[in-house]
């Protein structure tokens, strides 16, 4: 299991998450930045990857950016 930390898409202020990891999720989480809504999604490739870099080098940080919430109209919030 991992704690990803999470890089806002807006702002790049990183966020370490509580949650661990361990399968694919989405997580929303609130920049404390620039307190953008973001959204982050978890693959299973993405998991894979930090399978391979930890095996190489035990506990590798876990990046991931989060990416910001869209409003119905498709329009990114503005930040």
């Amino acid at each position: 299991m991992w704690q990803p930390v999470v890089l806002c898409n807006f702002c790049r202020q990183r966020h370490l998450c509580r949650r661990s990891v361990s399968e694919p999720c989405t997580l929303a989480i609130v920049c404390h930045g620039c307190e953008a809504s973001l959204i982050v999604e978890i693959t299973s490739g993405e998991l894979t990857i930090q399978r391979s870099a930890d095996s190489q080098e035990s506990g590798a940080p876990f990046f991931i950016t989060g990416l910001p919430v869209t409003h119905s109209s498709g329009v990114p919030d503005e930040h």
